[in-house]
């Protein structure tokens, strides 16, 4: 049976500030996904991408952007992540992949995108998480009801 891992990554495929398990996989060396990535460049919010794992573990690695590193307020949203998912379980159809990982980041936090002093008063712009952790089980359940064959865990990460 193939197996996916979903991946949440930045819309620049390429981009170096990571989370999660990108960072793992970066740190194993895997120069031939970090190639491939960069080959396909970006990706789009609402859209996925499929690549090879070259590893053991999965078949294939599934690229689902949450985040704009060059826009940091422009995050993905609950009608987009579910556009996303969507894009990702045809692919994985496609790819005739029967089960998938989805690593579930925490996103609960809120970002401060910058903080300055004017006039003695303290701004400071911050963005909240558009999406937690119960949103994104909750998206996931509901299209991959339409994907019968597919099995998506989740794994939860601290």
């Amino acid at each position: 049976m193939r197996i996916a891992k979903i991946i949440f990554s930045d819309t620049d495929l390429t981009n170096k500030q990571v989370m999660g398990s990108m960072t793992t996989l970066l740190e194993k060396g895997a120069s031939n996904l970090i190639n491939e990535l960069a080959a396909i460049g970006t990706c789009d919010f609402g859209h996925a991408i499929i690549t090879k794992s070259y590893t053991s573990d999965f078949t294939n690695y599934i690229f689902i952007p949450i985040l704009d590193q060059q826009s940091p307020e422009y995050r993905i949203d609950t009608p987009t992540f579910h556009q996303s998912i969507r894009s990702a379980l045809d692919l994985a159809k496609l790819y005739e992949i029967g089960d998938i990982v989805l690593e579930i980041p925490n996103m609960n936090q809120e970002k401060t995108v910058y903080s300055l002093k004017s006039w003695g008063l303290s701004l400071r712009k911050v963005i909240r998480p558009l999406l937690n952790r119960e949103r994104i089980k909750d998206v996931v359940n509901s299209v991959s009801r339409d994907y019968p064959g597919i099995l998506v865990r989740f794994v939860e990460l601290s």
